[in-house]
């Protein structure tokens, strides 16, 4: 009888949580503000309820793989989408890019010669606890996905070749790249 199974994708490295910035009154053991969905907080946070804090264990003390998951809350590689796209190349398939970026939520990276779509968007079933409410059905590139070095460990963007946050940082790109490149415009056909 043939196997009838199908060989899941690999998860890459490249899906890692690009929106955490050190936060520059933090203790030694450095705490770190991740943009979160609002129905996602907690409730009794006070002022601004838009950032959830994660702490983080100092170099000297970083947890083991085994307990890794636990110590990051609120599970930074639940939060985000990434998706592979073609390499860009013309003005027209950057043009579309920077309309992307154009809307909330959407990044892009370029990453070991690859580029992707990077959405921040936290995964449905993700618990209030860190914890994932479909664990047991949960989808294979969630089990395939490794945190021997994750998103807890460093910052993704760290290791990309290009970064784009938003529309003004992705447009600046352009008009280093393209001379012509308010000139498209003018020529739908650059």
């Amino acid at each position: 009888m043939e196997n009838d199974t199908v060989e899941p994708p690999v998860l890459r490295s490249s899906t890692r949580q690009l929106d955490a910035l050190p936060n520059p009154d933090a203790s030694e053991s450095s705490v770190l503000k991740t943009k979160l969905e609002p129905e996602f907080l907690d409730t009794n946070l006070e002022g601004d309820n838009t950032f959830g804090l994660i702490n983080f264990v100092p170099q000297d003390e970083k947890l083991s793989t085994d307990s890794k998951c636990s110590g990051c809350v609120p599970s930074k590689c639940c939060t985000y989408i990434t998706h592979e796209i073609d390499t860009p190349r013309t003005i027209r398939e950057f043009d579309a890019l920077v309309w992307k970026l154009a809307h909330a939520n959407v990044q892009l990276f370029k990453e070991e010669g690859s580029w992707y779509l990077l959405v921040n968007t936290v995964c449905q079933n993700l618990l209030p606890s860190g914890g994932c409410g479909i664990y047991d059905t949960r989808p294979m590139i969630c089990r395939e996905h490794t945190n021997d070095f994750c998103e807890y460990d460093s910052p993704a963007e760290e290791g990309f070749d290009l970064f784009f946050d938003c529309y003004d940082t992705l447009d600046a790109y352009c008009r280093k790249r393209f001379k012509h490149w308010d000139k498209r415009f003018n020529n739908p056909r650059l």
